[in-house]
C-alpha cells in the first residue's frame, strides 16, 4: 500500500495480514503554513531540507529515495497544507519522521514562517468538562452474573469402569 505495508490474502479468503517490517515504509509529512506564506519558497526550502537529510551520513542508509513533494494537499480557512514524503527502510520510518519534523521546524523558523496552531478544545472546571461530548460515562445497569457449574468428564474410560 501507500505506506509500504505488504498485505497477504490467503486462498481467496477475506483475511488480511499486514507486514510493516518487510520492504519499505513511507514518511508522510503534512505541513500547515499561513495563507500569506510564499508557497514556492516554502516548497523549495522543504525539498532542500529533506534531500539534505537524505544525504546526511547518519540518515543516508535509512532513506531509500530522494524526497518527493506531493504539493498542496489542502486549503483551510487559515492555512495551506503541503505534503512531502520520504521512502525509508521499514524499521526506520519513525526515527526519520521525527528528524524530518525537527529539521522542517528549524527551516520554517529560519524563513520566518509561523506554523499555524491546531485548534484545540480546553474545558475548564467540572462544568466545562461535563459539557464536552463523550466525557459522560455510559449509563448501565448492573448485571446478575450466575457462575455455571462445570462437571468433569471422564476421558477414555468405559462408563462401567470405576474411577481411580
Amino acid at each position: 500500500d501507500v505506506n509500504g505495508t505488504l498485505w497477504f490474502v490467503r486462498n481467496g479468503e477475506i483475511l488480511r495480514v499486514g507486514n510493516m517490517s518487510h520492504g519499505w515504509s513511507r514518511v508522510i509529512l503534512d505541513l500547515s503554513v499561513p495563507l500569506s506564506a510564499d508557497l514556492d519558497e516554502v516548497k523549495s526550502a522543504l525539498m532542500a531540507e529533506a534531500n539534505k537529510l537524505a544525504t546526511t551520513p547518519k540518515w543516508r542508509a535509512r532513506i531509500l529515495r530522494q524526497a518527493e513533494l506531493w504539493g498542496l494537499e489542502s486549503i483551510a480557512d487559515n492555512a495551506l497544507v503541503i505534503r512531502i514524503v520520504l521512502r525509508t527502510r521499514a524499521g526506520a520510518k519513525d526515527d526519520v519522521s521525527r528528524e524530518l519534523r525537527a529539521r522542517v521546524k528549524e527551516t520554517m523558523d529560519a524563513l520566518g514562517v509561523d506554523i499555524p496552531t491546531l485548534a484545540t478544545v480546553v474545558a475548564s472546571g467540572f462544568d466545562g468538562a461535563m459539557s464536552v461530548y463523550g466525557l459522560h460515562p455510559p449509563r448501565t445497569k448492573p448485571l446478575n452474573v450466575v457462575a455455571e457449574r462445570h462437571t468433569r468428564r471422564r476421558r477414555n474410560r468405559p462408563p462401567d469402569e470405576p474411577g481411580r
